[in-house]
């Protein structure tokens, strides 16, 4: 009989059940077989440590580890001796170990373990796969090497402080990658106590948010637009009710008031004058709203011929001068600079669009401008074969932040200027747009209360010279090859704006760039015809220079040029000695038929 005992078996049968039987006795074959096995191979001088599950007196299985030996007895023969231990909790311990590992070791979420020191004691392999990082890379190193230089300092710090309370710790860090690339991670530092309940260590488990962090920009952005956008337009909106009212209540108002049967004729033509011009106002904001819906819808449309810049240039000047005289609130001397002197000179591009361009330009340099000067003007850029224009002004300015917002829709640069300067805030997004459509390109430089200065080029397809004939002068065919007109004014592009009305008639032309030298040439030259005489100029104005001139030559016919006819306007001029006075702008057919009806009865 074999004296095998089992001491585990304890919890299943007595030792008196086992006493002297053999296993085949006591356990099942299969189990018999293999502790026979096992004894005879202790019998012969081996060490066994096997371990078993079996179930405890209430049934429950047990994890038992058996370590079996052999000893003489007192008999001096081989006796096989074991102890076994119950091995439950560690082997769950175990399984639950692996299980972590394995986890740890397949999670998709970043795992690091450092010590005190703060010092990377093990990584998982998705440590690598979002960091670039090896673990011989990291191992006892700082995981401070993951920070990026301007990532503050506080969050760490406030970190550490939650987690050696004893405390879990989440939030975000941004980091960078081995390669140098920046990531946002959420993080989540847990303590890790040993058996006397002291830290030991930190587990840190992160992931990358970097999508997200960018989704969730987009979308604040998306949503932070979208908001904007609904403020400029319902801005837009106040602004462009205030916009069309305003010419539409002196349109109205002028209206009735022409009908009173009492008004002058002079007081008419006066009013007759504000409602053009209101109306004028008023299609051009239709004009522009219409414009940026078929640029928003793109549905613009170009058409590209011959344009003669500098008469573009001055039609531009002639305008607007006429407006900044008459605006008591603006003190502006506006200016015009042509690269070259030649009236036939074109390029190939739309005009009507470049004009367009122009304009809301040297409008908005206007608008933001009451006193200094406003210039506009052109340069040839032939190494780029490009032309340049520009428009600087001494006004307000433009902070740099602003430089961009200033192209978008309904914006302008400080929009609490908006009631003081008015607009609808359109004017340079359609520039833009427009340069943008005529393969140009458009900048600014600006400072703060010392000005702006826009710049754009556009494509420059030069022509074969050619002269731009006027139809309304070749339909009238004037010849005054043997009439001189004295053009008195001081500013130059007045003077060239007439100069080129009356140059297809033949008739010869003189200038006086003030007061005096009109007086000068006038009683020095006996044949001159016709003076068309400024009013403001400087050393003698118009009135003053008239008057001196009659004295001498009675017959001689002066028509004065003024901006607009004030109540009293009429009564100086005749007074002076006008035969009659032009209001500017200067309308070519009305210029050429006065002259005309003058000459034709000398």
């Amino acid at each position: 009989k074999s004296v095998y005992l089992n001491k585990y078996m304890d919890f299943i049968y007595s030792n008196d059940n086992c006493k002297n039987k053999t296993p085949q006795e006591i356990f099942p074959e299969e189990y018999a077989r293999r502790v026979i096995q096992e004894d005879k191979q202790v019998l012969n001088g081996e060490v066994l440590v096997v371990e078993d599950q079996l179930p405890d007196k209430s049934g429950n299985l047990k994890t038992y580890q058996t370590h079996k030996f052999r000893y003489r007895g007192a008999d001096n023969t081989w006796q096989i001796g074991g102890v076994s231990l119950d091995i439950t909790e560690k082997k769950k311990t175990e399984q639950d170990l692996k299980i972590l590992s394995n986890a740890i070791h397949h999670s998709p979420a970043c795992v690091i373990i450092t010590n005190l020191k703060r010092e990377i004691q093990f990584v998982n392999p998705s440590f690598t796969q979002i960091t670039g990082y090896n673990p011989e890379d990291v191992i006892n190193k700082e995981i401070s090497l993951l920070s990026v230089d301007n990532h503050p300092d506080s969050i760490y710090e406030e970190a550490m402080s939650c987690v050696l309370s004893g405390k879990d710790w989440q939030g975000e860090f941004h980091h960078q990658k081995k390669n140098g690339e920046k990531y946002w991670e959420l993080a989540s530092i847990s303590p890790v106590k040993n058996n006397k309940g002291d830290i030991s260590h930190f587990v840190v488990i992160s992931e990358d948010i970097t999508s997200r962090k960018k989704n969730e920009k987009e979308l604040i952005d998306a949503k932070e637009k979208a908001e904007e956008s609904n403020r400029l337009k319902t801005a837009f909106l106040a602004n462009l009710s205030h916009e069309i009212r305003t010419p539409m209540n002196a349109i109205i108002g002028f209206s009735n008031l022409l009908l009173d049967e009492d008004m002058s004729f002079e007081e008419k033509v006066k009013l007759n004058n504000l409602i053009n011009d209101n109306s004028n106002n008023l299609l051009k904001l239709i004009d522009d709203v219409i414009d940026i819906s078929k640029i928003q819808a793109g549905d613009i449309e170009l058409n590209k011929t011959d344009c003669f810049i500098n008469k573009l240039l001055l039609d531009l000047y002639v305008s607007f001068s006429i407006k900044v005289e008459n605006d008591d609130k603006k003190n502006i001397h506006l200016s015009l600079q042509k690269n070259t002197s030649l009236n036939d000179f074109s390029f190939v591009t739309d005009p009507a669009r470049l004009k367009q361009i122009l304009y809301n330009l040297i409008e908005n340099a206007i608008k933001f401008t009451s006193k200094g000067f406003v210039e506009f003007g052109y340069s040839i850029i032939e190494e780029e074969n490009k032309i340049q224009f520009y428009v600087i002004d001494s006004g307000i300015g433009i902070s740099n932040e602003k430089f961009d917002l200033i192209y978008d829709l309904f914006r302008q640069a400080d929009e609490s200027f908006t009631r003081e300067h008015g607009g609808t805030g359109i004017g340079l997004s359609i520039a833009k747009k427009l340069v943008d459509h005529l393969n140009g390109e458009i900048w600014i430089q600006s400072t703060p209360k010392q000005g702006t200065n826009i710049y754009f080029t556009l494509p420059l397809k030069e022509q074969e010279p050619k002269i731009e004939e006027s139809k309304i002068i070749s339909d009238y065919k004037y010849d005054w090859q043997n009439k001189v007109v004295l053009v008195a004014d001081d500013i130059d592009l007045n003077y060239q704006l007439i100069e080129e009305i009356l140059t297809p008639t033949k008739a010869k032309i003189l200038w006086a760039k003030d007061g005096q030298e009109a007086v000068n040439l006038c009683l020095n030259n006996n044949n001159i015809d016709l003076v068309l005489m400024d009013i403001n100029m400087p050393v003698m104005d118009g009135l003053e220079a008239t008057q001196r001139i009659k004295q001498h030559k009675k017959e001689l016919k002066i028509f004065g040029q003024t901006a607009y006819i004030r109540e009293n306007d009429r009564e100086k001029c005749l007074n002076a000695g006008f035969d009659n006075y032009i209001s500017k702008p200067i309308k070519i057919d009305s210029l050429l038929s006065i002259i005309d009806q003058i000459f034709t009865k000398n």
